[in-house]
């Protein structure tokens, strides 16, 4: 499995909201799009909350396990 990088989706999520912005300001976007859009950025900025930068701390019952691969 290829090895994700917390950083570079990161800057691909940056890069894709300043794409949308381009496009809505444009007016080359519905009203019905523009919803879409903002819904799925809105799941992938929680998604990269959750998955990527969700910390464990260490207590009696995990510290002897491996760390987590991303």
């Amino acid at each position: 499995m290829a090895r994700v990088e917390k950083t570079s989706l990161r800057e691909e999520l940056e890069g894709l909201k300043s794409q949308f912005e381009r496009l809505r300001a444009d007016g080359k976007m519905g009203q019905d799009s523009c919803a879409l859009f903002q819904a799925t950025l809105m799941l992938f900025e929680l998604l990269l909350a959750v998955f990527m930068e969700k910390r464990t701390t260490k207590n009696n019952r995990n510290s002897s396990l491996p760390p987590r691969r991303s």
